[in-house]
């Protein structure tokens, strides 16, 4: 009685043989609105590198231009590395997209030739404590 009841209300058939497709659907569901807003992602990124091309001068007139072109270059080839790793493998994928930006932290240079994740790499407990515990500044220090 309650089977017909529950049949009748959703209005799709519950017996097994249907399961599988209605379960496939389910999750196809789920899945439209993580690849629609990756590629909201890309698409606004492209606009932003676009808009700098079109002002007047392009994106090469001064420095600050160029820095900001090459800035949003390297953010749409992340952005659309990380998202390819994650449509390749899932939840593996996306580990190994966190351990590439992570080593790619760790071997890069900052321009006053640290990690930059020092003092983590390579590690210095003195710097670190000096990072997470600050001591008070005195009222006269000029």
């Amino acid at each position: 009685m309650t089977l017909q009841k529950l049949r009748r209300w959703l209005g799709f058939p519950l017996e097994d043989r249907y399961r599988v497709h209605i379960e496939q659907d389910i999750v196809q569901s789920s899945l439209r609105p993580g690849i629609f807003s990756a590629l909201l992602i890309l698409a606004f990124q492209a606009v932003m590198m676009v808009l700098s091309l079109l002002r007047k001068g392009g994106p090469f007139a001064s420095l600050r231009r160029q820095g900001y072109w090459w800035l949003y270059v390297t953010l749409f080839s992340v952005t659309l590395l990380f998202l390819l790793l994650i449509a390749i493998g899932d939840l593996w994928g996306f580990l190994a997209g966190i351990l590439l930006m992570l080593l790619v932290l760790a071997t890069t240079k900052t321009i006053g030739g640290k990690s930059y994740l020092y003092p983590l790499i390579p590690f210095r407990w003195s710097a670190l404590h000096r990072l997470l515990i600050r001591r008070r500044i005195h009222w006269d220090n000029s």
